[in-house]
């Protein structure tokens, strides 16, 4: 998959990679901006993060991936995108 997001580049050592999706992983070309009460060691957490894409600076969020009839937003939610729940700190914060 190419990477469109300038400057970001996987930079976790070889050795400490893993095949599933939510393992910790370190990345250069992106500051994470998620409050520091939120970070969490293991696993897959909620987070957000400031890249660059195309000239454009961006933000970047992980969070759950919900069914937009679940939240009345089918019409809101375009093809080649995801409904994504985060905790309103996330934002907020």
């Amino acid at each position: 998959m190419e990477n469109k997001y300038q400057n970001l580049r996987e930079v976790t050592p070889h050795s400490l990679r893993c095949v599933l999706a939510s393992c910790p992983a370190i990345y250069e070309g992106v500051r994470e901006i998620t409050p520091e009460e939120m970070m969490c060691l293991v696993g897959a957490c909620p987070s957000a993060y400031e890249a660059t894409r195309e000239g454009r600076e961006v933000y970047l969020v992980v969070g759950k991936q919900i069914n937009p009839s679940d939240a009345g937003l089918v019409k809101k939610v375009g093809e080649g995108e995801a409904l994504v729940e985060v905790p309103r700190a996330l934002i907020d914060d």
